[in-house]
């Protein structure tokens, strides 16, 4: 995969790249836990922030100098 120049026992085989099994697995069940929280955080996070920022509405805010 990446042989290396200076030391032919350094270089990266595609077997020494690859993860194991179980590796695989766990990253799979990650995904499939973590993506849709990630995913219905982010659509929460732009319907509450939707609309447009207008001057008026900067000014409403209690925490505005």
């Amino acid at each position: 995969l990446m042989p290396s120049s200076t030391n032919p026992k350094a270089g990266l085989t595609v077997w020494d790249a690859s993860s194991s099994h179980m590796t695989l697995w766990i990253m799979v069940i990650a995904a499939v836990v973590f993506l849709p929280i990630v995913t219905l955080y982010t659509a929460w996070v732009y319907r509450v922030m939707r609309g447009k920022v207008t001057h008026a509405s900067v000014g409403d805010t209690p925490n505005s100098y």
